[in-house]
């Protein structure tokens, strides 16, 4: 089964609860312990760099590795860098012995990376989480993108800020496909995302108004000129004709016609 591996948004983003529970399944799975010392290489720098706090991560087990897995390059390459999860004498008669074959090694590579190791572990001091840092590196195969991350801690100086994000550099963990990410560090710089004033239109209130109410009457009432022209027009037509008045002599006429005296 094929171990999936931790992202870079988990490592730049997640919570550091949430961190080590998924740092700690991983190396459970995978026994890859070279994978994961470069993980919390780079949650070092967000340390650094952000006002989020990520001291000693996953230190319980970092210490299980430096003291029992196989010495290889990368154990040795970034042991400074976690020399302070250990007691002195822990470290230079235990962890030491095991991963260099002469001590002169370890103090120069710890001479040579001693600026690193300074600002990894220099304490954050902003507090104002509306800052980010906008990079620009160069992957693999020399084309440039920009990476950001937000919390940064603004008080740093920019030769600090430089030196942090110049440690990725040094990382294998990270690709897109078979292209590795954070290969050359070319700019920084940093912004302020605080709204700096917000205002908010207030809902209008609209008052509604009853409705006129429209007496009964007028309705039955109220026509149009048209429809009382045509009623006129229609109850003249429907009156009866009245029979002509007949004659007295007429009367008469038609009397002595039909009865003779």
């Amino acid at each position: 089964m094929t171990v999936k591996p931790i992202s870079t948004r988990q490592i730049f983003f997640m919570c550091k609860e949430s961190l080590e529970k998924r740092m700690t399944l991983f190396f459970e799975e995978s026994q890859n312990a070279d994978y994961l010392i470069e993980c919390a290489v780079a949650i070092l720098v967000r340390h650094a760099l952000t006002i989020d706090s990520f001291a000693e991560i996953c230190k319980s087990l970092i210490r299980t590795i430096y003291l029992t897995a196989k010495p290889s390059d990368t154990l040795r390459r970034f042991s400074p860098y976690f020399e302070h999860y250990f007691e002195n004498h822990e470290w230079h008669k235990s962890v030491v012995p095991r991963l260099f074959m002469n001590r002169k090694d370890y103090s120069r590579l710890s001479k040579s990376v001693s600026i690193n190791t300074k600002y990894l572990l220099t304490p954050t001091t902003s507090t104002d989480p509306y800052n980010a840092i906008k990079t620009v590196f160069r992957d693999g195969s020399g084309k440039k993108y920009t990476w950001t991350l937000k919390n940064i801690d603004t008080k740093r100086p920019d030769e600090e800020i430089r030196t942090l994000l110049k440690i990725l550099t040094t990382l294998t963990i990270f690709k897109k496909g078979e292209v590795r990410a954070f290969a050359k560090f070319v700019k920084f710089n940093t912004f302020d995302i605080n709204p700096k004033s917000e205002f908010i239109e207030p809902d209008e209130i609209v008052e509604k108004k009853p409705a006129k109410k429209v007496p009964s009457k007028k309705k039955t009432v109220q026509k149009s000129k048209k429809a009382q022209s045509t009623d006129t027009k229609s109850n003249a037509s429907d009156k009866p004709k009245s029979a002509k008045p007949i004659k007295s002599h007429e009367a008469r006429d038609s009397q002595s016609r039909f009865y003779p005296v």
